[in-house]
Parts: structure tokens; sequence; C-alpha cells
């Protein structure tokens, strides 16, 4: 397995540190109500904490990372940065980027937790190349937002542009790639492997996954890879050499196991197997 950070990664970090960077410098522009708590703090706290129970513990929720840092942090990043300009006075705004970053840092946290579970990395190296490329680019952001500080201050003209500059940044750090499956190929992890092969080994993994768990036999193994990959019982009895009746018995006993009825309840079956990237055998 290559061990190389690889640039999508990089580009990512190093961006949204960028990003958060210039916002930092930016929430000196805001002025703390007239309370003694910082208001917009504690109510970012709050926030944090409200979406990561939504996200972690309703009902129905999943165990994709990058989608659920993709529709709050980047969200809450816009947001906050457009209402600097509108909220000088207030803690709204504040409010906002203090949840963007608390998130941030969670989900950064959860996605090393997560590399650290599924690839053979050092997990010391992990956690520090996350930090250096993220702290690398939080650096510059600050260093950037203090020495133009004053030619983009919320409600000058150049403010416009910088909007668009880091709508566009964060847009592209963040939408580059769709599901959880596909960045652990991109991000590293099975980077040499074309989508069609990655599959196809995620679908023998939970074969044999759920092979073990079932109690299947080699048969019905076979039988349910086949399922797998959209084969109907015709097809099977070329494929496996055996006559209908055969194929329809092993069906049979395979649903049974299984405790489904249909094909889509086998294949639903297959798919809900979780697999850690060294289940994953060539």
């Amino acid at each position: 397995m290559d061990a190389r950070t690889p640039p999508p990664l990089m580009a990512h970090l190093v961006i949204y540190g960028a990003v958060f960077g210039v916002l930092h410098v930016l929430e000196g522009f805001i002025q703390p109500g007239p309370f003694s708590i910082n208001v917009g703090v504690f109510f970012g706290c709050v926030m944090t904490v409200a979406l990561l129970a939504l996200l972690f513990f309703a009902m129905g929720s999943n165990r994709e990372l990058w989608s659920k840092m993709r529709s709050t942090v980047f969200p809450l990043a816009i947001v906050g940065y457009l209402l600097i300009p509108l909220a000088s006075n207030s803690d709204l705004a504040l409010a906002f980027t203090e949840a963007r970053h608390l998130l941030y840092v969670a989900f950064l946290f959860l996605g090393c937790f997560s590399l650290m579970r599924q690839t053979c990395a050092d997990p010391r190296i992990i956690v520090a190349k996350a930090l250096i490329f993220y702290n690398l680019g939080s650096a510059a952001g600050v260093v950037f937002a203090v020495n133009f500080e004053t030619s983009f201050a919320p409600g000058t003209q150049n403010y416009f542009a910088l909007s668009v500059a880091v709508t566009a940044l964060l847009t592209a750090a963040t939408f580059w790639v769709g599901t959880d499956e596909q960045i652990r190929k991109i991000w590293g992890l099975r980077r040499k492997l074309s989508a069609k092969h990655y599959n196809d080994l995620v679908t023998k993994a939970r074969v044999r996954k759920l092979t073990a768990e079932c109690d299947l036999t080699p048969r019905e193994s076979d039988i349910l890879l086949l399922i797998a990959q959209g084969r109907r019982a015709p097809e099977m009895t070329d494929a496996l050499g055996v006559s209908m009746g055969t194929v329809r018995t092993h069906v049979k006993h395979l649903y049974a196991k299984l405790d489904v009825h249909s094909y889509a309840e086998a294949v639903r079956a297959l798919e809900e197997v979780s697999l850690d990237e060294g289940e994953l055998q060539e």
C-alpha cells in the first residue's frame, strides 16, 4: 500500500486550513455583545454538540464521515463568512464560524481514526500529516489576512472579491469526490485500482464475511457472489455447471440462512456488511 499522502487530501486540508485562517482574522471585526460571556462562542459550541448528536446518534444515521462533513461544515463556513459584514455588532456570525471550526476539528479527528482502522499506516504519521497540512494552510491564511486586513475588511469593495475566492476554494476542496467509498480509493487506500476492480474486491470480501457469519456452504457462497454480480438462475446454471433444480435448492437454502426472501433482499444484506480496508484481498 502506498503510504504517500494523496494530493487531493493534501489540497483539502491546506485549503480548509487557509480559509479558516482568514476567517479567524476576520472574526476580529465582530464586536462581542454586552454579556459577561462570549455568546457567539457559547452558541457555536451548543450548535456543534447538537449537530454531532443529530449526525451520529439520530435514527437512520449512517457512518459516512465525508457526506456528513460536506453537509454541515461547508454551509456553516459559507454562512458565517457572509454574515460577518452584516453582523459587525452581533454574535450571530461568530456562532456560525465557531461551529464550523469545532465541527471540522471533530471530523478531522474522526477521519484520522477511520484511516487508522482501515490502513496499515502508522497512526502517528496519519495524525502528524493531517495536522501539518491543515496548520500550514491555516498559517498561510492568517498571514494573508493580517497583511491585507485593511484592504479586505468587511464593507470594502475587495471583500466581495474575497467572498468569491473563499466560496470557490471551499467548493473545490469539498465537492471533488462524492461518497466515502470513493474517498477511500482516492485518498490512497486503493489508489492503484480501477473503480470496477475495487468494487469487485469489496463484493468478494463481503461475500467471504457473510459466508463466515452465516455458515454458508461453498456452493451457497458461490450463489451469493453471482447474485451480487446480477446473475439470474439460468446464468448460474452455466457458471456453476449444475441443473436449474440444483440452483433453486441452493438459493432456497441461502435465503433461509440470510433470512431474506428475494434477490433484492439478498443484495441488500450483502451491502450492509461493514468492512475494514485490511479485509480487501487482491
